[in-house]
């Protein structure tokens, strides 16, 4: 059932396309929640509609990094196999405009190779290989997104942090690995400014805005994007739990009818309720924002957090197909 916004607005312009891309994930079987896990039709169609229910999503930062290289295909596999919900992926581009996993714009702390990215081409690229959390070399190559992408596809959402730096070249990656409803990319930048930077490709792909205390004038800056797109997804940073943004989470959620995101991965990003402050008091971190409205979590500790979830009955409550 459609969640209907308190205000009037344009009609969902995504929701034939949603419909169409659910209708094509007859391939993949009718698939069978993990760990307590909405299917992905089910994390599919909520990423395109407002929240319903108690469901908390858990977004994986950089993939499992703990257990395989940040932005691998492993820890990609890994967040699929965990029963994480979306996973996170950075993108950079290489000499040859070919698109590649990697956080940093130099290759020294996440791979073997030396200097900028994007001094190199794909093909020098696969000479080297990524590293560990601890810094060791191990036998993965850096991968490309239309790699990641038929990893992920029909069996994860993900997050493309950065593409809204690239979003043309990123969006036929997409549309050639039928991929293009699984995702969601996001910016500080205002409307006109994202326009300006992806065109026409920017109706294509599921956009959200991102919001921290240092944001001008919010509502001028979201309404546009409401009024032009329909965003399902907030992203929200704020460095203290007595910012003023606290108090209006709760009023976003209601009027842009949005999922309210949040990076836990450090204290501040998210009122010093994160990761390491949830190892021991999960109900003052992970609760307290859930509490104020939260319902996407970035974290770096996924399989804590999706345990955490499951023992407040917050991995239920997913749209009804």
């Amino acid at each position: 059932m459609k969640y209907q916004h308190q205000h009037t607005g344009r009609p969902r312009r995504r929701a034939i396309l949603l419909a169409a891309a659910i209708c094509l994930l007859g391939y993949a079987g009718s698939a069978q929640a993990q760990n307590g896990r909405a299917s992905f039709e089910q994390l599919q169609a909520m990423l395109h509609s407002a929240p319903a229910g108690g469901y908390v999503m858990t977004v994986a930062h950089r993939g499992d990094w703990r257990n395989a290289p940040e932005n691998s295909l492993q820890a990609i596999r890994n967040c699929i196999e965990m029963g994480v919900d979306m996973v996170e992926i950075d993108l950079q581009l290489t000499k040859d405009s070919v698109i590649v996993l990697m956080h940093d714009s130099k290759l020294d702390r996440c791979s073997t190779g030396k200097g900028k990215l994007n001094q190199y081409t794909y093909r020098e690229l696969q000479q080297f290989r990524l590293r560990d959390g601890l810094g060791r070399p191990t036998r993965h190559p850096i991968p490309t997104l239309e790699e990641a992408m038929l990893a992920a596809k029909g069996k994860i959402l993900v997050n493309l942090d950065k593409a809204e730096n690239f979003l043309p070249l990123v969006y036929p990656v997409l549309k050639k690995t039928g991929t293009t409803g699984q995702v969601i990319a996001g910016a500080y930048l205002s409307l006109p400014e994202m326009q300006a930077a992806a065109g026409p490709v920017l109706d294509s792909v599921a956009f959200m805005p991102k919001i921290r205390p240092q944001t001008p004038a919010i509502s001028a800056y979201l309404d546009p994007y409401e009024r032009a797109r329909d965003f399902h997804v907030l992203q929200v940073k704020f460095e203290e739990d007595t910012s003023s943004l606290v108090h209006q989470l709760q009023q976003w959620r209601q009027q842009y009818g949005s999922w309210i995101w949040i990076n836990t991965i450090t204290p501040d990003r998210c009122g010093r309720r994160d990761d390491e402050l949830a190892l021991t008091a999960p109900d003052d971190a992970y609760g307290w924002l859930i509490d104020r409205g939260i319902n996407i979590i970035q974290t770096d500790r996924p399989k804590e957090l999706i345990q955490y979830l499951q023992s407040k009955n917050r991995r239920s409550g997913a749209v009804q197909l």
